[in-house]
């Protein structure tokens, strides 16, 4: 006999399931940009690395510009929120697909780089706003602190395998593109995978 209680408690176990594992996969993006993206646009796209440095940190301005707009678009527009699950699923296999096309962009080519680092961050920013928003809500049957251990740990694990992927780029010498290329897009994949729930 069913009880009264079950279908909530099912669909707030789903709800922090598809949380955690969309956040595994947002973090994968994020610490992968971060923590390589400098070193694939200087030694295997070979850019002058203030440019790259110069590109990275515009980028990351805008990433943060757009976090905030966003933030209040949806706020404000209901509309938007009405065709978010399709949205935040293009947004995130866009993001994927920036991610893995870094270390195959044409060699010394500013502008291509700066359009793929701005894809990638207006991509990310798109669904990660709204990712963020579900937050309270778990907060709300789960507790802050819970949902606070939760987003660190998976944060540190995804850390940890980016942290992997760099050590085999790094290794196999400046100019090993294919290399980087096959790691970024088993992270992009991987990614892509995780962040499958979102919608």
């Amino acid at each position: 006999m069913e009880r009264p209680y079950q279908p909530a408690v099912t669909r707030n176990r789903l709800l922090a399931l598809a949380f955690c594992t969309t956040h595994c996969g947002k973090s994968l993006l994020w610490v992968g940009t971060d923590a390589l993206s400098l070193y694939i646009l200087i030694r295997i796209v070979e850019i002058p690395p203030i440019l790259a440095g110069t590109l990275f940190i515009l980028c990351a301005f805008w990433n943060a510009a757009l976090d905030g707009l966003w933030g209040y678009m949806l706020d404000r527009l209901p509309a938007i929120r009405r065709v978010l699950p399709v949205l935040c699923g293009a947004a995130g296999a866009l993001a994927c697909l920036a991610f893995a096309m870094l270390p195959g962009l044409p060699s010394g080519s500013a502008w291509a780089a700066g359009a793929a680092l701005i894809l990638f961050r207006t991509a990310f920013a798109l669904f990660d706003v709204p990712h963020n928003a579900t937050a309270p809500l778990l907060a709300d049957r789960n507790g802050h602190l819970q949902v606070a251990r939760w987003r660190n740990m998976l944060s540190a694990a995804m850390t940890i395998i980016v942290g992997i992927a760099a050590t085999a780029v790094m290794s196999a010498g400046a100019h090993n593109a294919e290399r980087a290329a096959a790691l970024f897009g088993a992270l992009a994949f991987l990614a892509l995978v995780l962040l499958a729930p979102l919608p």
